[in-house]
């Protein structure tokens, strides 16, 4: 750990990213306007981590190797998560293709009256 690994950033300098990114997004958003959820989204995040990343090693005086340990860190606590959404969506997209989801909405109207199926749902995917 580099001798400034105690000192943390103020807060206003924290916060340059984070609003970095908020204006890069909506300027997604206004130039883009339906289109705005694909790249350049991802874009925008990039360059507001490069940022981050910049704002760390010549403002902070962090030196690389740290940051690159941490960014890794992070994104190895994340990537369980991320299989897990992946999985369910891929078992979600099956369910979908082969029927099981429209049949499960099909039967359950047959068994349970539309106005209170949603409370139903709600209660048996708490038992």
């Amino acid at each position: 750990m580099s001798p400034n690994a105690d000192k943390r950033p103020a807060l206003l300098l924290s916060l340059v990213p984070v609003i970095f990114l908020m204006g890069l997004l909506i300027f997604n958003i206004i130039l883009f306007k339906d289109d705005a959820t694909g790249g350049p989204n991802q874009l925008a995040l990039l360059a507001s981590g490069a940022l981050a990343a910049v704002i760390g090693i010549f403002v902070l005086k962090r030196p690389y190797d740290e940051i690159e340990n941490r960014i890794v860190k992070s994104i190895s606590m994340a990537i369980q998560a991320t299989l897990i959404l992946l999985v369910v969506g891929c078992l979600i997209g099956t369910w979908i293709l082969s029927g099981v989801v429209p049949s499960m909405i099909y039967y359950g109207l047959q068994l349970i009256h539309p106005a209170v199926i949603l409370p139903v749902s709600a209660l048996v995917c708490a038992i």
